[in-house]
Parts: structure tokens; C-alpha cells; sequence
């Protein structure tokens, strides 16, 4: 009996410090910028940017990279000594090209004989659990390290327009990440927090993430100015096919992998999450 009342004294003993005058639980609500690399759609674009520009003499506009994205997130912390807390949270960001904002016409004579439209959204909302240390912590001020993991929904719109003076094209491809453990990412970084009163303080937190999302399918649908229209289903991949002279990248659903000797570099697409972001918001303590 008394062997088995130590170590139940240090485990209260370390708990004495939340439980009398320090805090118990924190909420933080903050919003923010992000920068993120996002990957294979990118590397889609590029090709067409450089693809279009090179095979048409003039040329007007360009198709816009995603990178940047608002978030905002909400966390519950739980103190379990002092210095160390566990926190469970769940994040939203957007990063979406507007129709009309990422185009490429091509011109003959100062005229645009066709023009491409590419409307582009990812959304992801991860739900995370994040660790954090404080080595400075004062009434004024805190600076906490964190370090945890999330796992994310994510979801994926895209748009291509084609049209010219008599003719309309447009393909329309979305869907989300399916596989469980393909959608599992890792984050860190810093925070800093100071004091406004006893319990409320502002928050400025740096994070870097590294999020790598997998297994993308939904559903895909066409339709052009004769009437045409069809729909299909299936995994998104990114592959080059060849279309004589040169090899076109193409990012695309498909019910099974595309084979033959007309593809070569094929695999699953990914939504590239790894980045940065900069956040500031406020902490209520309790």
C-alpha cells in the first residue's frame, strides 16, 4: 500500500501547479495566411502556361498558380503540467482561382480566336492534435513550441473553358481524398503569447506543415455549345500522353490507371499541403 502511494503523491504533486493558480484550459481562435505548395495541379498548369505560349504565335493572359490561402482555426487546449499542454483543433483553408482571373487567350491579329478559362478550389479542414511546451512562461508573456498531427479532409473543383467565336467547351472535375491513411499530416512551429489581462491574451503563431494528400476521386461531367454533354467517374492522375509531336500532360479521372504505349509517368495525383502560415488571434484562459 505504501509502495503504490508514491508514485500517486509525484503524480499530484506534478498536477499541483494547473489545479491551484494555474490554468486549467485555454481557447484560441485565430486567422491567418498561408502559403502552400499544392503540387500536381500546379505542375498541370505550368505545362499549359508554357505549352499554349510556345505553339501560338500571340498570346494574352496566363493560367494562375495556387499557393496562397486565408485560414482561420479554433483550439482547446488542456493543461496537463505547467509547462505542457495538449490541444485538440480543427483548421479551414481555401485556395481558389475565380472565373475569368486565370485565362490564356490566343490572338490573331490583336483578336482572340480562343480563349482558355481554368477555374481552380482546394479545401482542406484538418482536425488536429498539437503538443506544446512552454520554456518561457511569465505573466506577460509565453512562448510555446509545437509539434502534432492532423488529418484532413480535402476536397478539389476544376473548371476548363474552352470558347471561341462560335463554339463553347466545358469540363467540370470533383471529388475529395478517400484514403484514410493517405490523409494524415504533420505540423510545427511556434507561439508567442502576451498578456492583455489575467485571461485573455493575444496570440501571434508561425507554423510550418507538411501534408502530402492522396487517394483523389469523384466525378467529372462535359458539355459544349452543339448540345454534347456526359458525365464519368473514378481517381484522379496526372500522366503525359503522347499527341503528336510532343508529350501533353493531362490531370485527370479515370476509372482505372491509363496504360498503353501513348502514356508514360503515370500515378495518383496529390494535393500538396506542405507550407507555412503566419496566424494571430486571442487566447482565453480559464
Amino acid at each position: 500500500m505504501k509502495k503504490s502511494a508514491i508514485p500517486l503523491g509525484i503524480l499530484l504533486l506534478c498536477l499541483w501547479g494547473p489545479l491551484h493558480g494555474g490554468d486549467l484550459l485555454s481557447f484560441k481562435f485565430k486567422g491567418g495566411y498561408g502559403y502552400s505548395e499544392i503540387g500536381d495541379l500546379n505542375t498541370y498548369l505550368r505545362y499549359m502556361n508554357g505549352s499554349l505560349k510556345s505553339n501560338w504565335d500571340q498570346t494574352a493572359g496566363s493560367f494562375k498558380l495556387l499557393h496562397e490561402e486565408p485560414l482561420i482555426e479554433a483550439e482547446l487546449d488542456i493543461f496537463l503540467f505547467p509547462r505542457f499542454s495538449i490541444g485538440v483543433g480543427a483548421e479551414y483553408l481555401r485556395l481558389e482561382q475565380k472565373a475569368g482571373t486565370s485565362k490564356i487567350s490566343l490572338l490573331m491579329n490583336g483578336s482572340a480566336v480562343t480563349t482558355y478559362d481554368h477555374v481552380s478550389r482546394i479545401s482542406a479542414f484538418p482536425v488536429k492534435l498539437t503538443m506544446t511546451y512552454f520554456p518561457i512562461l511569465g505573466r506577460g508573456v509565453r512562448l510555446g513550441f509545437r509539434i502534432g498531427a492532423g488529418y484532413y479532409h480535402v476536397d478539389f473543383k476544376t473548371t476548363f473553358i474552352s470558347s471561341g467565336p462560335t463554339y463553347y467547351f466545358n469540363r467540370t472535375q470533383e471529388g475529395s481524398a478517400k484514403s484514410a491513411a493517405a490523409r494524415i499530416g504533420f505540423h510545427g512551429g511556434l507561439a508567442l503569447e502576451l498578456s492583455l489581462m489575467r485571461h485573455v491574451a493575444f496570440l501571434v503563431e508561425v507554423e510550418g506543415r507538411y501534408a502530402k494528400i492522396r487517394g483523389l476521386s469523384g466525378s467529372g461531367k462535359w458539355q459544349d455549345s452543339s448540345g454534347g454533354n456526359g458525365q464519368w467517374s473514378g481517381t484522379l492522375y496526372i500522366y503525359e500522353y503522347w499527341q503528336q509531336p510532343w508529350w501533353t500532360t493531362f490531370l485527370y479521372l479515370w476509372p482505372e490507371p491509363p496504360n498503353g504505349s501513348n502514356y508514360r509517368n503515370v500515378r495518383e495525383a496529390k494535393v500538396d499541403l506542405s507550407g507555412a502560415s503566419v496566424k494571430g488571434g486571442l487566447v482565453l484562459r480559464f
